[in-house]
């Protein structure tokens, strides 16, 4: 993945900040090329809302997440056969039916420390 597709990836779109700011386009790429991607985004990371603001991708141009990948990680309840209402949410092991009810909650009411007996 190269610095333009990076940007993409943000959300940001890259012709138009090339365009208006070339020289910081050109040493933030430099800067890419040097340390790689998860280095990058992590030193500059507060760079990417003020830009994402200023240079939007349009909705045309939003690359979707690839289906392949969403599809393997969290097989769908459609893949694994079952209706959708019985199956579990992601990150959920029961459904919402099942899930234990939380106690009340009980305060307690505490002395004050100071005072004399």
């Amino acid at each position: 993945m190269d610095f333009h597709d990076f940007l993409y990836r943000k959300r940001i779109h890259a012709e138009a900040f090339q365009q208006a700011r070339s020289g910081e386009y050109d040493d933030l790429a430099a800067l890419y090329q040097a340390v790689g991607v998860k280095s990058f985004d992590q030193q500059k990371k507060f760079i990417f809302n003020p830009l994402r603001k200023i240079f939007p991708l349009p909705e045309a141009l939003v690359i979707a997440p690839s289906s392949k990948a969403s599809g393997s990680a969290h097989p769908s309840a459609d893949s694994l056969g079952t209706d959708s209402q019985t199956a579990p949410r992601d990150g959920f092991p029961f459904p919402p039916e099942s899930s234990p009810k939380a106690a009340p909650l009980q305060l307690k009411r505490h002395l004050p420390l100071n005072k004399k007996r």
